[in-house]
């Protein structure tokens, strides 16, 4: 389900008065859109991806319904063909940059039955193997990602709403307070806003650690033997 970014305007006509239905829309997805590059917290697992032999390059394909984005790759797993779910193991991240600074030019053609590691491609939303698998594997790829909402979509996951909804609106205050152009615009209340959007992000970020519990997670410490 999605919530309409319009479900905010109570907030923000109690704190900005005659802003129209639109200026609302463009500062809740903005606020909306930042929130979730800066915690991660809009995760997606993509329909699993069959794997061809000799080819490096997958899309990462959002289904149209989520109306969102990629912004990270959080997690890539790999199976042989035919091997059960539980036979799934982690494929580490290079990086493309450094490879080409320390190995030499052809070590992104290098090929092996399975891959072991993955580098993205940010731009063209895709990921490439290293090595190049020379198996193939039929829905042996399975990546979970984090979104961000699209830019011309009307809506978000419904979470923003229900566990978020003074931060994003406090980050939508944040973007129309500092619209130089507007008769709203008001540098205090924009640094005001801001910084409660600011601290709600980085809350946010630690939510992605720890979950829905307020539970210090702390690792015990073992004597030595």
């Amino acid at each position: 389900m999605a919530t309409l970014l319009t479900a905010w305007t109570p907030k923000i006509l109690t704190q900005v008065v005659g802003v129209p239905v639109p200026g609302i829309k463009y500062a809740v997805r903005e606020a909306a859109k930042t929130f979730c590059d800066e915690t991660f917290l809009w995760t997606f697992t993509l329909d699993r991806i069959s794997v061809v032999s000799d080819t490096r390059t997958y899309d990462l394909t959002v289904p149209v319904a989520q109306n969102g984005e990629v912004v990270s790759i959080l997690n890539v797993k790999y199976k042989p063909d035919g091997a059960d779910d539980d036979e799934f193991k982690r494929l580490d991240p290079i990086s493309e940059k450094q490879q080409d600074l320390l190995d030499s030019g052809s070590w992104s053609f290098l090929s092996s039955p399975r891959p072991n590691y993955f580098y993205s491609d940010f731009v063209n939303k895709q990921i490439n193997f290293y090595q190049i698998p020379t198996e193939a594997s039929a829905s042996g790829l399975l990546v979970k990602v984090a979104l961000r909402p699209i830019g011309p979509s009307d809506d978000v996951p419904d979470f923003l709403l229900t566990d978020f909804e003074d931060e994003i609106a406090d980050g939508a205050l944040e973007v129309l307070f500092g619209s130089k152009a507007m008769p709203w615009y008001d540098p205090e209340k924009m640094l005001f806003h801001g910084t409660l959007f600011k601290d709600a992000c980085a809350d946010g970020r630690q939510k992605r650690i720890t979950g829905p519990t307020n539970r210090p997670m702390r690792v015990r410490m073992r004597n030595w033997v």
